[in-house]
This record gives structure tokens, C-alpha cells and sequence, in this order.
């Protein structure tokens, strides 16, 4: 894996957390003949996160993948691993702005249950037809995922998983959105995974891919910050 570090600041012994890991990945049952040598009939067009951290040290991700179909498909799952994190809360899901119905396997909805040491998140629609392109986003709370020492605080999320089921990310920007209070001068990042160039507006630092991310190429984001009284 590669990064560009042109726009990449981070002080000497900061980078210190644990990547915690995000899969999440569209699957199906697909026809025969595309599992022996054939790509999946699926490209992420884009495939973004953004990332807010509370005043409470909890911080909200919400996803958003916008998936280009080649054939037909009807459903999703998404897997949130529990390491390193306390608990994931609050989960929601929509189809762009629509949104799913909780506790319900038609389409149009979708069940979160806890899996062992994953938070598995399965939905249903309309079935797609070859060339659509669907916006699905997955939204959810995380508390005790922050990295806190004395003198600072870390979000490091990996934002773009690395195993897709052999699907494409096209183009992928991620934003993680400090607390009020906090300046720009006070961000310390970096990034992971593809090129990619790196802004920061005010509290917020947004990471932007420069290059596609084939399958096995995950796109993780580390900001620091400091630590909330």
C-alpha cells in the first residue's frame, strides 16, 4: 500500500492507536459462471465516510456507497467488528435520502444484529437491473473508539475496507470532523492506503483518493486532536 505525503502531518511518537477494522461489503448469490474467473457485476462509483466526533468522545460514521449494478441483485449485509470499540448504537440505513425500516427483512428494510465479535447489518430492495447505480447509506454511532492520552485524543477508522469480495472503488473522499473548539492548527493526520491528497477546513480534515482502490487496498484515516477536559 501507498500514500502520498505531501499534505501528511503527524508528530513524532503520535502514531500510536491500532487500526480498528470497518468491513463492509454488498454481496449476493451470483450466477455460476462469475465465480470462476469473472469480476463481480458490481463497481463502487463512490465509496465515502464521514466522520464527527462528539464533545462525549463518542463519533457518528456515516457511509456512503454509491454502487454502480451490472445485474440483478436484492440485497446487502455490512460487518462493524467490536475490537476495539465499547459499542455500536444508533444504527440507521437509507437509500439515498429514504429512510429503511429497522427489524424488517422486506425491501426496504433492514435487521442489525451482534454476531460474536461483529455488529452484522443485512437489508433488502428493489431488485436492481444492469446499469443502475443505487446510493445505500449506513449510518451508526461508535463509543469508545478514541484512542485518549493526556494530551490528545485519536479517531483512526478504517474507512475503505480492504477485502471487497473483489469489487473496485472508483473515487473515495473521507472527512473526519473534529469538535467545536478545535483549529486547524491542532489537526495532526494522515492516511493509508491509495494516493491520496489531504485539506483541512477550520475542524475538519478531508482525505481524497487520487487513484481507484482495487480490491485488497483499504483507504484508513488517523486524526489527532486534543484531549476534551
Amino acid at each position: 500500500m501507498k500514500a502520498c505525503l505531501e499534505n501528511q502531518r503527524y508528530a513524532g511518537g503520535w502514531l500510536r492507536a491500532v487500526a480498528i477494522a470497518l468491513s463492509i461489503a454488498v454481496v449476493t448469490i451470483l450466477p455460476t459462471r462469475l465465480l470462476a474467473q469473472e469480476p463481480p457485476p458490481i463497481t463502487y462509483e463512490r465509496y465515502d465516510s464521514a466522520i464527527t466526533v462528539r464533545d462525549d468522545g463518542s463519533f457518528l460514521v456515516r457511509e456512503i456507497q454509491q454502487i454502480r449494478f451490472d445485474d440483478v441483485f436484492q440485497s446487502a449485509f455490512a460487518e462493524i467488528p467490536f475490537d476495539l470499540v465499547n459499542s455500536i448504537d444508533a444504527i440507521q440505513l437509507y437509500e439515498g435520502d429514504q429512510p429503511y425500516e429497522p427489524d424488517s427483512d422486506q425491501p426496504g428494510g433492514f435487521t442489525a444484529y451482534r454476531d460474536g465479535d461483529i455488529m452484522a447489518v443485512e437489508w433488502s430492495f428493489t431488485p436492481t437491473n444492469p446499469g443502475d447505480v443505487r446510493t445505500f447509506v449506513l449510518e451508526y454511532v461508535v463509543e469508545g473508539g478514541l484512542w485518549v492520552y493526556p494530551d490528545e485524543q485519536i479517531v483512526e477508522w478504517r474507512a475503505v475496507p480492504a477485502d471487497r469480495s473483489g469489487i473496485v472503488v472508483e473515487e473515495s473522499t473521507i472527512t473526519v470532523t473534529a469538535p467545536a473548539g478545535v483549529t486547524a492548527d491542532q489537526l495532526q493526520y494522515t492516511a493509508y492506503g491509495p494516493s491520496y491528497e489531504a485539506t483541512v477546513d477550520s475542524n475538519q480534515v478531508t482525505f481524497t483518493a487520487t487513484e481507484s482502490l482495487p480490491d485488497g487496498v483499504a483507504f484508513q484515516v488517523q486524526v489527532g486532536m486534543p484531549a476534551t477536559a
